[in-house]
């Protein structure tokens, strides 16, 4: 999906710019797909229900202040939420997709490792 250029913009797939994409994942339904936008440090979703002519881009959660998201899996249960590791942020979270609400699972902003 997307033209040449780098860049950042949502709309119709073949129009659709990113830059520096790490990481893809697809619904369960396969209909679906997030990208793991890194330089752009955005989530973005290229819904494919209407078919591929149609296909839209579009970013999740824009306002969320990701830094470099590296990649991007869909939770277990019908395709609704989306992991994401933030790899500057140094948390893992979880996009509600048809909502765009974000909470921290796991990571607190500090390097290392501790369970709990």
């Amino acid at each position: 999906a997307g033209s040449v250029e780098p860049g950042l913009a949502d709309g119709l797939w073949s129009e659709a710019r990113f830059r520096y994409p790490r990481a893809v994942s697809f619904s369960p339904e396969g209909d679906r797909m997030v990208v793991a936008d890194g330089d752009n440090d955005k989530v973005r979703l290229l819904d494919l229900r209407m078919g591929l002519e149609l296909a839209e881009v579009s970013t999740l959660a824009p306002s969320e202040p990701f830094r470099s998201p590296s990649c991007v899996s869909w939770a277990p249960g019908g395709g609704l939420h989306v992991a994401v590791a933030d790899t500057l942020n140094r948390r893992v979270k979880l996009i509600t997709v048809d909502t765009g609400a974000v909470v921290t699972l796991a990571g607190d902003g500090f390097s290392g490792w501790r369970d709990g």
